[in-house]
């Protein structure tokens, strides 16, 4: 565990934690409340979410003040449902300090739409997950104004942790004809790619946004791990996948400690020379890779179709235009 990561607290601040009853989320969860924040946790199963809330409860008896901590069920597949739960969260807590981004499938199914028509795994992965970011950012930004005033050398900002496939995916290069994968491209590799790419590239827009001065963006690879993931593979896959985790896989709180040192490093020490914009980092926590196609003209096109998308779910991202003009 580094140094910053023991010496941390987050008394006093919120965190949220979609994908929360289990694996990688669960993890983040508790580490977050043993160090003090008061936490939301984010998931499907109410009666899980419970047992979390107890053991977030449990990890946070001794902080200073007491935790607040709580779970909101929401069903990820629906867009409609992503925005209430992030608007339940945003007029209890009113300020956010930390939104960390777990929710996900492993399955082998082409494209499957949800209720939205969208696919569900890119849904989990990707539309969702910016729907929850843009109906925060208000909660993000009355955050990050409590720190305005702080150097940089001790700052802790507020940040935004998508776990996923900083520096691990390919670009998606038939983001312009295809986009959403409906006409014929889709297969596992394009699905994690667009994913993976669409992720670095809206991240990349929302920390460009003077508007959300103070706000950290991070995309970051789990690598692999010992968890349930999967449990949508078929059996000739899951089966060697099980039996292989505990003899490969890191742990979940392994995992977690690598994925929240963002949460935990002032500002200075975590972007070093870096410009602004998102930070991509590896399953090591160490700076990781952009895509060959990582321009301002894709960061632009790919916030733009985000937003149209979301649009058709009542969902608006600042600053886009939903005529495709």
């Amino acid at each position: 565990m580094a140094s910053s990561t023991k010496m941390a607290t987050g008394v006093g601040k919120t965190a949220v934690c979609t994908g929360a009853t289990s694996g990688i989320g669960r993890a983040c969860a508790l580490r977050l409340a043993e160090a003090g924040f008061s936490v939301v946790a984010i998931g499907r199963n109410a009666q899980r979410g419970a047992e979390v809330v107890e053991e977030m409860t449990a990890c946070s008896e001794n902080s200073s003040l007491p935790a607040q901590h709580e779970f909101v069920s929401c069903d990820a597949f629906s867009l409609k449902n992503v925005v209430a739960a992030a608007e339940h969260i945003q007029q209890s807590r009113k300020a956010v300090d930390v939104l960390v981004l777990s929710q996900g499938m492993g399955s082998v199914q082409g494209f499957t739409p949800t209720v939205d028509g969208n696919d569900e795994k890119l849904t989990l992965h990707y539309w969702g997950r910016m729907a929850f970011i843009n109906a925060l950012l208000p909660a993000l930004r009355t955050a990050a104004a409590r720190t305005a005033g702080e150097e940089a050398a001790k700052r802790v900002s507020v940040r935004v942790i998508s776990i996923l496939s900083g520096g691990v995916h390919s670009a998606y290069p038939g983001f312009k004809n295809d986009p959403e994968l409906k006409e014929g491209s889709y297969s596992l590799q394009n699905a994690a790619n667009a994913a993976g790419f669409y992720t670095d590239l809206c991240l990349d827009a929302f920390a460009r946004q003077p508007r959300n001065e103070g706000i950290l963006f991070v995309h970051s690879a789990p690598g692999f791990v010992n968890t349930n993931w999967g449990t949508e593979m078929p059996l000739y896959i899951r089966l060697p996948v099980r039996a292989l985790q505990p003899l490969l896989g890191k742990s979940p709180s392994s995992c977690a400690e690598i994925m929240l040192r963002p949460a935990f490093m002032p500002e200075a020490e975590l972007l070093g020379k870096e410009k602004p914009g998102e930070i991509i980092l590896s399953e090591k926590g160490l700076p990781a890779r952009r895509t060959d196609l990582h321009t301002p003209e894709n960061v632009d096109a790919v916030y733009h179709l985000t937003g149209q998308v979301l649009a058709r779910s009542g969902i608006m991202l600042d600053d886009v235009s939903t005529t495709g003009e």
